[in-house]
């Protein structure tokens, strides 16, 4: 999963968040990026998505999460 704060916190500003798990399941930590609204106009919403979701998913597996 993810989570994205769309100017909830600060306006003009965009997070997006994933929970890393360890080898029990638990949400251990977090990795996100907050960048400006104005970013989106170059790069779509999805690609930072991906990219957060993604290096959520290889710390989770790294710390012995199992799908």
């Amino acid at each position: 999963g993810y989570a994205v704060d769309w100017e909830e916190f600060h306006e003009g500003n965009i997070c997006v968040a994933a929970p890393v798990r360890n080898y029990r399941g638990r949400v251990v930590a977090a990795v996100s990026v907050s960048f400006s609204k104005a970013r989106l106009t170059h790069d779509p919403l999805d690609r930072f998505i991906d990219a957060v979701a993604r290096k959520a998913y290889e710390l989770s597996q790294a710390l012995g999460h199992a799908d």
